[in-house]
């Protein structure tokens, strides 16, 4: 009785419910009817054929990989994601080079990518540079012949990579505390915390763009 009732609820939950009522529906828009309670065992026609349905179905075994079990589509979707993410992880360690975004990311991140993609196309350009170190700084283009010295334009110390400028430059030391909180970032992993954004204010700040 209490199936019957919950029918009749604005608001349904369950995914048995929610079936039986579109399938009410879809029937009531060529057909007229009502929906009432009767008591089981009775020998009332339409609910011993319910009967013998239902014991038709329990003895029917499907030809599935066991266990046969129900799961909800919620439970589903969180074990599709997890294996998902399990194994572009895997990808994504395995996977030879990509030495520089490696040094800054432990992985694919669904919310710093949803970052990424609202990005201006320009600071866009700059910040996936920075990540994989394709970009316009020193070393990058001395290793392209396109200038003549690999070393900082800041410090004119060292080679000029995203590591250097993002977590060593002495000369950008006072930017890098305000907007990162640190004056010289150790382990570049730590950049994993840091959103996208967060790392553009960085680079415009110092002028890279």
């Amino acid at each position: 009785m209490s199936f019957v009732v919950m029918l009749n609820q604005w608001l349904t939950k369950g995914f048995d419910l929610e079936e039986c009522k579109a399938n009410l529906n879809s029937l009531s828009l060529a057909n007229k009817g009502q929906v009432e309670w009767v008591p089981g065992h009775k020998a009332i026609k339409g609910n011993e054929r319910a009967d013998y349905q239902a014991r038709k179905g329990y003895e029917y075994v499907p030809l599935t990989p066991d266990p046969i079990c129900g799961i909800s589509l919620s439970h589903a979707k969180r074990h599709i994601k997890k294996i998902a993410e399990s194994k572009t992880g895997l990808l994504w360690r395995n996977t030879r080079g990509m030495e520089q975004s490696k040094m800054f990311l432990k992985g694919p991140c669904p919310k710093r990518s949803n970052c990424l993609l609202n990005m201006d196309r320009g600071i866009l350009r700059w910040v996936t540079g920075l990540y994989t170190g394709h970009s316009q700084l020193n070393k990058h283009l001395y290793k392209m012949r396109l200038i003549e010295s690999p070393i900082c334009r800041f410090c004119r110390k060292e080679e000029e990579t995203a590591y250097h400028i993002i977590c060593r430059c002495d000369v950008v030391a006072r930017t890098r505390f305000l907007i990162f909180g640190k004056d010289r970032i150790l382990d570049p992993k730590l950049c994993e915390t840091v959103d996208p954004y967060t790392v553009s204010r960085f680079a415009k700040a110092i002028g890279l763009f």
